[in-house]
């Protein structure tokens, strides 16, 4: 994560799942910069966000989406729903808080029997993470998060 931050100048973090959301496991703050983003440790992410998005696309059955998915209108939730399919594709996810400028992007990490672990993101102003594949921000969290997979 320190080396992804680094190579990319933005904060890094790591979430697993709680049972309705991402759990913010790990958070590595770039340095370099004068003003930081961050996200507390222990922090129990919407299921809106990028890693939620990537936890939504890979749950297996419909009483932990119903979960995961509880509270949000109905408009909301097949929107999420509908990103589903091409999230599990590209094995990526977007997401932003427009209202604070803050933009999400978030790659899976599997586990031995090539089950979702854990996501790996990085979170940034809209003007510095692409809302795209193809930035070169976004491919360095796709391999980072290729080589924390062991699945």
């Amino acid at each position: 994560m320190q080396i992804l931050s680094e190579q990319v100048h933005e904060t890094s973090t790591l979430s697993v799942w709680s049972g309705s959301g991402p759990l913010v496991a790990r958070v590595h703050d770039e340095q370099s910069r004068f003003i930081r983003i961050s996200i507390a440790v222990g922090s129990t992410l919407p299921i809106n966000t990028a890693q939620g998005q990537i936890f939504l696309a890979h749950l297996a059955n419909e009483r932990s989406v119903a979960r995961a998915t509880l509270g949000l209108s109905e408009s909301e939730r097949a929107r999420l729903l509908d990103r589903c399919e091409d999230v599990r594709r590209t094995r990526i996810a977007f997401s932003d808080a427009s209202a604070d400028g803050l933009r999400c992007v978030a790659a899976p990490i599997y586990g031995p029997d090539g089950s979702l672990a854990a996501t790996l993101a990085l979170i940034g102003t809209l003007s510095r993470i692409p809302d795209h594949s193809g930035d070169v921000r976004v491919q360095a969290l796709v391999k980072a998060a290729r080589s924390l997979s062991t699945g």
